[in-house]
């Protein structure tokens, strides 16, 4: 540990050693418990992603704060070095940074705390800005994110609009009704499915592994079609999601076709939230619309309080169509501490593309 000092009765450390986050799990993990969509800043996610990620160049910098002993603060953070001698070292939160084409596309990255975030604010944009970096960029915040309130006291941070979530929040058990074009949707595609053995269904847990697989060839085989690797072509990707199976609670539902698995979506399950993550059809079975009806039959079925759609652009998406009620801006934060290495980093990577 380095840095340590006091500030306001809390004691602020930065971790330098991953084998320092395995020590301090258990206190980790009760801290992400207590606050709602910290899924993705909890250890249950975190360590997969570092020990499928990490890379040599890469610096741990995780900013903790204790007060009375207990684990009040945490900013999970760690520094990309540069492997050229004018490149840009940059700041991200951990769960992001990995290369795109391998990219888990971690959402809701935020800073953990027990205490009122307006209280320890400045102090952790002090921790932060000690730091030595050129540039830092958190991305898919929530508008409810700590770091928001953090990054008003660090200079020159730039907050940009980036995406938006859609969720559905179930009050008192019920969903929120579908629009007249929907509902129309919906009673047309039942109506074709009545005229086929249909099934819909969860998959059972014994069955994950073998969905898992079925699922990975509906996706690989859409993007093939349209000249890209699709998601599961990367090892890493791979690699992370079978490490996070392992230990943490997912949910699979299925719609099957005259005895034949036609469409698979894949969740996570998390404190009273089912985070819709990734899903895959048969094309041959597209005019049934099975990724519209297996959603529908999902959020249906669904019996926790919300169905996460996660983020989406700002642009039209599907995620807007099946009546969420819980629909909230996204944003980027970016600090370019030393704007000349960070412009040569942007040369640098578009001459080591060519």
């Amino acid at each position: 540990m380095k840095d340590k000092n006091k500030i306001q009765q809390i004691e602020w450390s930065v971790l330098e050693n991953i084998e320092l986050l395995y020590q301090i799990e258990n206190e980790w993990h009760k801290l992400a418990k207590q606050s709602k969509d910290k899924l993705f800043v909890s250890p249950a996610w975190l360590l997969p992603w570092i020990k499928t990620y990490w890379q040599p160049n890469w610096s741990l910098k995780v900013i903790t704060g204790y007060c009375n002993n207990q684990l009040v603060v945490f900013v999970p953070l760690y520094l990309q070095r540069s492997r050229h001698i004018f490149g840009c070292n940059k700041l991200i939160p951990l769960g992001q940074g990995e290369p795109e084409t391998a990219e888990v596309s971690s959402e809701y990255q935020d800073i953990l705390t027990s205490i009122p975030i307006e209280e320890a604010a400045k102090d952790i944009a002090i921790q932060i800005t000690k730091i030595g970096y050129d540039y830092f960029r958190w991305r898919s915040l929530l508008n409810t994110a700590n770091l928001l309130t953090v990054v008003r006291y660090i200079n020159n941070c730039t907050t940009t609009l980036s995406g938006k979530r859609y969720c559905i929040k179930f009050i008192n058990g019920e969903r929120p009704k579908l629009s007249r074009n929907n509902r129309q949707k919906w009673n047309k595609c039942l109506n074709q499915l009545n005229s086929v053995d249909t099934k819909f269904h969860w998959v059972a847990e014994e069955q994950h592994n073998k969905y898992w697989q079925t699922l990975k060839q509906f996706h690989q085989a859409r993007w093939q079609t349209k000249s890209q690797l699709g998601a599961f072509h990367s090892a890493c990707f791979n690699q992370f999601h079978e490490l996070y199976q392992s230990k943490s609670s997912i949910l699979m539902s299925a719609l099957s076709i005259n005895n034949q698995t036609v469409a698979i979506n894949y969740y996570f399950l998390h404190q009273d939230t089912l985070y819709f993550y990734q899903c895959g059809w048969h094309s041959e079975y597209a005019h049934y619309s099975p990724g519209f009806t297996l959603h529908q039959w999902s959020i249906n079925q669904n019996k926790t309080n919300r169905y996460d759609f996660m983020m989406a652009g700002l642009k039209s998406t599907y995620k807007s169509k099946y009546g969420c009620n819980e629909v909230h801006d996204m944003y980027n934060t970016t600090q370019v501490k030393n704007q000349f290495k960070h412009l040569l980093s942007k040369v640098l990577g578009k001459l080591t593309l060519k």
